[in-house]
């Protein structure tokens, strides 16, 4: 790898200086396998979220809602399919139990993607220091418990008939931002 040197002079312009730091640091590479992990964890949160949501959640308004939003963009028969397989997704949920074994299996899958993804910050943020295995453990504990329900607020608040939507959406916003704000203070490990 080449080094990129500084220089007092403007010899180097900022948009060759900012392509050579992204080459030099591999951004674009660890930025994917960010998005990747990211995704990944997601989906046994979001089985964790909706696992623990059921009595908050109120199906006819989802069912509503996702009517609304996706006649705007699908056919006719595309959104007669997309509604047979929320309805289903709906049925599953109110199937599945959520067991010892199937909340160890949620938590395990989660705390190893967890630790990829704080890899990945630490290589973009460039952050040398790695927190001990103690120190890790607390830390996702307290993220994977309190992650379902910084995702379940935003989707209780569309569904609820009682708030105003200004709130629904204020709560989108702040619902990002807190959770970016958290993920990008938090997961690299700076003492």
């Amino acid at each position: 790898m080449r080094k990129i040197k500084l220089t007092k002079g403007l010899s180097l312009s900022p948009i060759k200086f900012f392509w050579g730091k992204l080459a030099h640091d591999n951004i674009l590479l660890y930025a994917q396998g960010l998005t990747f992990n990211t995704l990944l964890t997601l989906i046994p949160l979001s089985g964790l979220i909706f696992s623990l949501g059921r009595s908050f959640l109120h199906e006819e308004l989802i069912l509503q809602r996702a009517f609304l939003f996706l006649s705007n963009y699908l056919t006719a028969e595309a959104l007669i399919s997309a509604l047979e397989r929320i309805i289903d997704l709906l049925g599953n949920l109110r199937k599945l139990p959520l067991g010892r074994y199937s909340l160890l299996l949620y938590f395990f899958m989660s705390l190893g993607l967890l630790f990829q993804i704080e890899d990945i910050l630490n290589k973009i943020f460039l952050a040398f220091k790695k927190r001990s295995i103690k120190e890790r453990i607390l830390f996702y504990w307290v993220a994977l418990t309190l992650a379902p329900f910084l995702f379940l607020l935003p989707i209780f608040l569309q569904t609820s008939p009682n708030i105003p939507s200004k709130f629904q959406y204020l709560s989108y916003f702040a619902f990002l931002f807190v959770f970016f704000y958290l993920i990008y203070t938090y997961f690299p490990a700076r003492r």
